[in-house]
């Protein structure tokens, strides 16, 4: 329930951000790079939102198999 949080919130910036960038690119394309840095920033955070669990899942395997060597020796 903790990581859906999370992702829940990005998607509602997402969208939320998606929607403002049509309006302003169809009213006044002079923003158009702003709002492209924008889009970059959250496509980094989506990606880094993937990425976590996987960060996670290696380190707990790098720390249960020091355990594991440890016990062994």
């Amino acid at each position: 329930m903790l990581s859906l949080v999370p992702g829940l919130i990005l998607a509602a910036f997402s969208i939320i951000a998606v929607e403002f960038f049509i309006k302003h690119f169809l009213h006044s394309p002079d923003m158009l790079l702003a709002l492209t840095v924008l889009q970059m920033v959250l496509g980094m955070l989506w990606w880094g939102w993937t990425e976590i669990p996987l960060l996670f899942r290696e380190a707990i395997h790098k720390m249960l198999q020091r355990r594991r060597d440890g016990e062994e020796e």
